[in-house]
């Protein structure tokens, strides 16, 4: 996956060179690629059926698992990538989860 997030992030960052944007510095780069990063391997993880277990444990390693996809996710938005993190989301979600009218 690592190949693919790295293409998506070059043909992402040539396109804002070809509308004229300032070249953007390689920590830059480098932090939003690794935000992709952490969110697709937070989803590809993901119990999406957490909340019907009855371990405890389980339970709570899927919480602190979907809060840290809700965190990856808020800060994609802020930096501009919400529909790269979108993609991403609807691209592991169950259908289920995925409510297009709150996007």
């Amino acid at each position: 996956m690592g190949i693919y997030l790295e293409k998506k992030m070059d043909n992402f960052y040539a396109e804002l060179n070809l509308q004229g944007a300032k070249a953007l510095d390689k920590n830059d780069r480098e932090k939003k690629l690794s935000l992709m990063r952490s969110l697709n391997k937070a989803l590809i993880k993901h119990d999406w059926y957490y909340t019907y277990s009855d371990d405890n444990n389980a339970w709570e390693k899927g919480n602190t698992n979907a809060r840290i996809i809700q965190e990856n996710i808020i800060e994609l938005i802020n930096i501009g990538l919400k529909d790269n993190a979108i993609t991403m989301y609807e691209k592991y979600a169950p259908h289920q989860y995925i409510d297009k009218e709150a996007l």
